[in-house]
This record gives structure tokens, sequence and C-alpha cells, in this order.
């Protein structure tokens, strides 16, 4: 029997798939101490066929030969480039052309993932072509609407993992929307950088896995100090605040 297949888009706009998901989420290694790699126990390649894809255009391995690529990507442009990428990956590797497809992605994805679906049946809609199996979508964390999606100050604060003073400072100075409006067009203030900086520290002092506070990280110690932060950061992630 033929394992499913699984494309993974994490992350964004920016963020490498590679990077962040195969190593530091679900791929069959992690980095552990000395720069040495270790198995993930916990890996999906266990169940499934595992697709990481860098994307959009820039990101991580990905690349085009036409610099102008670089400049002029938008979600309408990374839908139709991975779907491009998948109709490719599937004449290259035509084994996989009767598994079934899930399409998975975590924080920006919420974009990524259902355009990328909404393309994908369009595209087997044409009789003279052989459709591709799409099966479900799964989103984590997703980034669906700015104004929606991102209030995080209350949860963060419900679960000790933000104190009353920087709750207040996201909910008068600098909240998670005006963040996120800023983040994206790279316009990010000083204020809502000493907000985040702030919730970030008082974050990471609690060693909470930033995906599931209600959840333990699941790295070793030892594994997980060293991706601790070391000091303040110029921005950070929506998965983050």
């Amino acid at each position: 029997m033929t394992l499913h297949v699984v494309l993974c888009l994490i992350l964004g706009p920016g963020c490498s798939s590679l990077g962040s998901g195969a190593f530091m989420e679900h791929g069959p290694f992690q980095p552990g101490d000395n720069g040495l790699l270790v198995k993930n126990g916990y890996s999906w390649n266990l169940e499934s066929n595992m697709l990481y894809v860098e994307s959009l255009i820039g990101v991580g391995f990905s690349y085009s030969n036409t610099s102008s690529d670089y400049l002029r990507w938008n979600d309408t442009q990374t839908a139709k480039d991975n779907l491009r990428f998948l109709i490719n990956w599937l004449e290259e590797f035509p084994n996989y052309k009767d598994s079934e497809l899930f399409l998975t992605g975590e924080s920006y994805a919420g974009h990524y993932i259902p355009q990328l679906a909404a393309l994908l049946m369009e595209y087997n809609k044409n009789p003279n072509i052989k459709p591709i199996k799409l099966r479900a979508i799964a989103l984590g964390n997703p980034l669906l609407d700015l104004d929606t999606s991102v209030l995080a100050g209350d949860y963060l604060w419900s679960y000790g993992a933000i104190s009353d003073e920087t709750l207040m400072l996201r909910k008068t100075v600098c909240n998670d929307s005006k963040y996120l409006h800023e983040y994206v067009h790279w316009k990010l203030s000083q204020e809502c950088k000493d907000v985040f900086n702030r919730a970030s520290d008082e974050i990471s002092l609690r060693c909470v896995a930033y995906d599931d506070l209600l959840l333990p990280n699941c790295l070793s110690s030892s594994s997980a100090e060293q991706f601790w932060p070391k000091g303040k950061h110029g921005k950070i992630h929506a998965m983050a605040s």
C-alpha cells in the first residue's frame, strides 16, 4: 500500500518549511548537541510521505532565474507557483500520482493552503488530465485575517505567560492587529518592537511550547537551551506572539 503524501507549508511569508518544519517540528531529525542531528520519535514521516515546500520564491532553497520575481510576489502568484511545483513534482515522481494528497500548514499557511486547494480543485475539473487526489487540508494555528486571528494577548495572559503590565501595553500601545499589519509591510514601529520584545522575553522565561501553551516543550532541556533567546530581537514571528 502506498502511503499518502502530505505537502507541508510552514509559517511565512519568508520562513523556510524545510528549516522550520522538517528540522524544528515534525521531520525525521532535529538539531541536537554540538551540531549533531538526532532522530525525532514524533516524526510525521513514520505515517506519511512528507513533502516540505519552500514557499514563496526566494525562501530557503527556492529561487528564480528572473530577478523581478523576488519583488513582485503576492498570495495569488504564490498559489500558482505552488500548484505548478506540485504538478511538476508528480511528473518527476509518478509513483505518487495515485496517492491521496493532504495539504497542511501553520500560521500564514492559513492563506497558502486554502488558496492552493482552490486552484487544485479547479485544475482537477479539466477532463483531459488525471486529477490529483486531494483528500483534505489541515491547518494549525492559521493566520486567516489580521483583525480576528491574532488576538493572542488575553490568551497568553490567561495562562500566566505574560504579566498584567504587558497585557495592558498590548491593549493600549500595540495590539496584535497593529503589530501584524506593521510586520507584514516591513514597517515595524519602535513601540511595537518594545511591547512584543517584552512579551517574548516573559514567554521565553517560562520555557513553554509557543504552538501550544497547554503542552510541555517536546525538546529535551539540553536540546532546547540552544534555542532559547540570547537577547532582544528586532522582529518576532506571529506564532510567537
